[in-house]
């Protein structure tokens, strides 16, 4: 099978186009095999994509711009400027147009006219979109080609097009060459200078640019502000590099949007939700963003963690996103009017990619059901994509405690429910185990030496519940665990959090003081849930600066 490629062009007004010869040679080390074309055509974007027919199967995407169309003799801008553009489309197919097209002929879905909001004057009109309406609406619709297309490289032809027009298509291809890690499979084509005159291809038969001035008045011309792409652009670099669990950027850059922007952009507060999941993830604190992970509070009440992202993995999935700004014509004014928007609208379309991406890994293979499972995939996702051999390591270790303590639990269920449930320390429902916060603590501090020994000594019906209690130390554990509770509650000191902290790091998010209980699946051999002390966990973790203080995690 041939690769996908994807090509973006721009494209102004057809019938000011001559014809040239244009001679398309890719200058790299991949596509120099399809070695040179000629092409006679008065379009760049047709020589193009007879040129990589040749090796690939191509898609084309053109954008043009509703100022093609008279607003006064239409009353929808929009269906009309696509039908003119796929009339100057088919004329300039036409032998007579373009030696090599007849290729293009036969696939008519190859190449694909996209109109965009427009911005000028016009046939006496004023199309007032704004840079923020172009540029979502582009970003948008490569976006969706892109999500439902595997391609292996992006084309952006530059050689036609409106000023305005080339730089926004430019901004939003290079956005989604970053989101998709294609930056370095784009690449960026444009034509020699043309000589002025030459042979046109498209006749002007009732199109006329249409001027209702007197001749001695000069057109207004607004300069546009276009630096809000760069802006956007670094935002969706900085997402990436979220996928590497690298976040430290995305809140430098989030704390000067702050300070420069007039006004709150919902998106970028949208962006602020979620970084608690990667800022957990980059420090190796795991436990926290597992989908049945919970908090318990001080009157009882259970809540999942919203840090566990993964939860709404599923609803993002289908994430398709259609976003047109039509045209809306006011008769009285001759002004052409767009719906508002933000070009921050992007960011939570880019950032639902990006934690779509992630969490696919993350709860493959059973992930999103058992502990053990979701670590293993967290470690390679250290390992193999953010490259991080510490914290792969650290995973790997807290998989080995935490299977320690699962099957010491499973072995001795019958033993340890029938010495230990009056006490509240386990209970058995079916298939699933829950065990408190002092017999988790109890067993973890025991090496596995001492559990086997103490499995014999059960299984051989030679232990008490006295021997066993001692063995274990549940009283010491849990005078241990009340004290260091109540001194974390009433720490201000953060010499004294930071050994906390340090062990919330080491231990891969299960830091026993914060974990008030663990369920496990007997059949499986793994936790199925995982109950933090609410308090506890959020003055540990405000503490590392992981969450906001008296934010709700």
């Amino acid at each position: 099978m041939k690769d996908n490629v994807l090509i973006v062009s721009v494209w102004g007004y057809p019938p000011q186009w001559a014809k040239y010869k244009y001679i398309v040679h890719i200058d790299h080390r991949v596509h120099r095999n399809l070695e040179k074309s000629e092409c006679v055509s008065c379009c760049t974007t047709l020589a193009l994509t007879n040129h990589l027919l040749k090796g690939y199967d191509v898609k084309t995407i053109v954008f043009g711009a509703d100022t093609v169309v008279n607003p006064s003799k239409t009353n929808d801008i929009r269906r009309e400027a696509l039908l003119q553009y796929n009339k100057w489309l088919e004329e300039l197919l036409k032998p007579s147009n373009c030696n090599c097209c007849d290729s293009m002929k036969e696939k008519s879905s190859i190449i694909e006219i996209s109109v965009l909001p427009g911005i000028g004057h016009y046939y006496g009109w004023h199309f007032e979109a704004s840079i923020d309406n172009v540029f979502v609406q582009a970003f948008n619709k490569i976006f969706n080609e892109l999500t439902n297309r595997s391609y292996k490289w992006i084309f952006l032809d530059l050689t036609h097009g409106l000023n305005y027009l080339l730089v926004v298509v430019l901004y939003a291809t290079v956005a989604n060459a970053i989101l998709f890690d294609m930056e370095s499979r784009l690449i960026i084509v444009n034509s020699e200078p043309a000589r002025a005159g030459g042979n046109r291809c498209i006749e002007i038969r009732d199109i006329q640019m249409e001027k209702e001035k007197s001749p001695n008045t000069l057109d207004v011309l607004s300069i546009l502000d276009v630096s809000r792409l760069q802006v956007v652009v670094s935002l969706i670099r900085s997402l990436l590099a979220l996928k590497y669990f690298q976040p430290l950027q995305l809140g430098i850059i989030l704390k000067e949007l702050k300070e420069s922007c007039s006004q709150k952009e919902q998106e970028l507060e949208k962006i602020e939700k979620v970084l608690s999941f990667f800022t957990l993830l980059s420090n190796t604190i795991v436990g926290p963003t597992f989908i049945n992970s919970y908090t318990l509070d001080s009157s009882g009440k259970e809540e999942p963690l919203s840090t566990a992202i993964c939860r709404e993995y599923e609803k993002l999935l289908d994430n398709n996103v259609e976003d047109e700004f039509t045209p809306e014509k006011n008769d009285c004014s001759k002004i052409v009017e767009y719906d508002s928007t933000s070009i921050f609208k992007v960011i939570p379309i880019a950032l639902s990619k990006i934690i779509r991406d992630v969490c696919k890994e993350l709860v493959a293979n059973e992930g999103d059901k058992y502990l053990i499972k979701y670590l293993s995939n967290v470690g390679k996702y250290y390992r193999n994509v953010s490259e991080s051999i510490h914290n792969s390591l650290i995973v790997e270790e807290t998989k080995e405690d935490l299977g320690k303590v699962i099957k010491f639990v499973v072995d001795n269920k019958d033993s340890l429910e029938k010495y230990f449930s009056s006490q509240g320390l386990i209970s058995v429902k079916g298939a699933e185990i829950e065990i408190n916060d002092v017999l988790y603590r109890a067993i973890s501090f025991k090496s596995l030496n001492i559990l086997n020994d103490i499995t014999r000594r059960i299984r051989s019906e030679e232990i008490s519940y006295k021997e066993l209690d001692e063995l274990l130390e549940i009283n010491k554990n849990k005078t241990d665990l009340d004290k260091e509770r109540q001194k974390i509650t009433a720490s201000s000191r953060d010499s004294y959090l930071d050994r906390f902290l340090r062990n919330m790091c080491a231990h891969a998010g299960l830091e026993y003081t914060s974990i008030r209980k663990v369920v496990i699946d007997v059949d499986k051999k793994d936790v199925v849930k995982i109950v933090y002390d609410k308090d506890i966990l959020f003055k540990i973790l405000e503490h590392g600066e992981f969450v906001k203080p008296k934010g709700k995690i």
